[in-house]
């Protein structure tokens, strides 16, 4: 992380803001909390005019405006069932 000072430094520009980024997830027994956007937010919690709704071990729901919005830990990953291969004769003869 760089010092406050460094040359680069260029004050945030008006515009849309920035979409909900999912980093982390953390749970305990009895507590749940999403890190999004680097803040630790806990379920029913509000965030950005939202508020977190559902907690998974990959995903977060934020509820805005009537609608769900879907955070995921790895948004381009997509879970696909298992294809399993025809059993061969050497497995099915015992």
């Amino acid at each position: 992380m760089r010092p406050f000072e460094a040359r680069e430094y260029a004050p945030a520009q008006a515009g849309p803001a920035p979409s909900s980024s999912l980093q982390g997830v953390l749970t305990s027994p009895g507590r749940k909390f999403a890190l999004i956007n680097g803040v630790a937010v806990p379920v029913g919690r509000e965030l950005q005019n939202g508020t977190l709704v559902e907690l998974t071990e990959s995903s977060a729901v934020l509820q805005k405006n009537g609608q769900r919005e879907v955070l995921r830990m790895y948004p381009h990953i997509e879970k696909k069932p298992i294809r399993r291969a025809p059993a061969g004769p050497e497995q099915t003869e015992r």
